[in-house]
């Protein structure tokens, strides 16, 4: 309850099983081109039989800023956050990307 006698809605934090899945392929996918294993994200449009834009949009989310990514792994993410909206063009800056998606500032 607020002071004013308000009920708050509380939301148990919950994991989002695409927006993780979508993060740990964007690394993985990172860590391949930078191992030199696959040369591009072309190649990996051919490996993965995904059309290189979608595979492009996935390999963006390793510009998150790292709470961000540790709180989808957490669950704790805005509850309204989903993995399309990660999928949209976001800012590259840390502090930008917190107010796009929604989260607190501390």
């Amino acid at each position: 309850m607020t002071p004013g006698g308000a009920e708050l809605e509380y939301v148990t934090p919950k994991r989002s099983d695409p927006m993780i899945t979508a993060i740990v392929k964007a690394h993985l996918w990172k860590e391949e081109i930078e191992s030199g294993k696959i040369v591009n994200l072309e190649a990996i449009s051919k490996k993965e039989r995904i059309t290189a834009s979608y595979i492009s949009r996935i390999y963006r989310l390793t510009l998150l800023a790292p709470d961000i990514i540790d709180a989808i792994l957490a669950g704790t993410q805005p509850k309204t956050l989903t993995l399309l909206d990660l999928l949209k063009p976001f800012p590259l800056l840390w502090t930008e990307q917190r107010d796009c998606f929604g989260f607190q500032h501390s």
